[in-house]
């Protein structure tokens, strides 16, 4: 019977990830899941800072993401042991794996950020501006439009087939690689909608979003790591 599981599960997974291939969309059985990953995927992070926040005494500003994938993340305020580093053996020792490519929309693979992580100290509940402080954010751009709508269907943001909140705005977003300084980042130009203040997590709708280019439409997850 567990060989029999085995086989039905792989030969399902195999189904859904032929069916969520390139730029279009995906099935909902597929967004689903994909969803639920890209939030494991933030409690992994906001776990392994926790870790360190007990194990070690991190503070906030401690907290280094370097990595020997992307370079931009080291922090020199982070202990020289690299006790508070998140990809670190001597830290929390997670792996800074790329992205599932089954849940990015392949058109926009030559843009910046793609395929992998970027933590920032630059936004507050996704307001821009409606707070003095800044958090600690978690953003996965080009992920494709129906796990988009998925992540805001499961944590109650709007209708479950409606369209992402939209900004315009963002023409010098992400400006900046967490390295220990939190600085609340404001936008020019544009306009468009915000998350709800106090959102953890969710999927917003950018145009222009690698740094100014005319890119067409980007729908990108957010997730907070320390409210603050």
């Amino acid at each position: 019977m567990i060989l029999i599981a085995v086989a039905l599960f792989a030969a399902l997974s195999y189904a859904v990830t032929q069916s969520g291939r390139g730029s279009g969309s995906v099935d909902r059985e597929r967004a689903m899941l994909a969803a639920s990953s890209l939030v494991q995927t933030e409690s992994r992070f906001q776990q392994a800072i926790m870790r360190l926040q007990l194990a070690y005494k991190c503070s906030e500003t401690q907290l280094s993401f370097d990595n020997t994938v992307v370079t931009g993340y080291t922090n020199a305020t982070a202990p020289s042991d690299k006790s508070c580093h998140i990809f670190d053996p001597a830290g929390a020792g997670l792996q800074f794996s790329p992205i599932n490519v089954e849940y990015l929309d392949t058109s926009k693979a030559a843009n910046t950020h793609y395929g992998y992580y970027y933590f920032t100290g630059n936004l507050t509940n996704y307001g821009f501006g409606s707070s003095t402080e800044s958090e600690l954010t978690l953003a996965i751009p080009y992920i494709k439009r129906d796990i988009c709508l998925q992540i805001n269907c499961n944590v109650g943001l709007g209708a479950c087939n409606a369209e992402p909140l939209y900004s315009n705005s963002m023409y010098t977003f992400p400006s900046a690689k967490f390295t220990g300084t939190y600085s609340l980042h404001t936008t020019t130009g544009g306009g468009g909608s915000f998350l709800p203040p106090n959102i953890v997590h969710g999927c917003m709708k950018f145009n222009n979003y690698d740094y100014g280019a005319s890119i067409g439409d980007v729908y990108v997850f957010f997730a907070v790591l320390i409210p603050r």
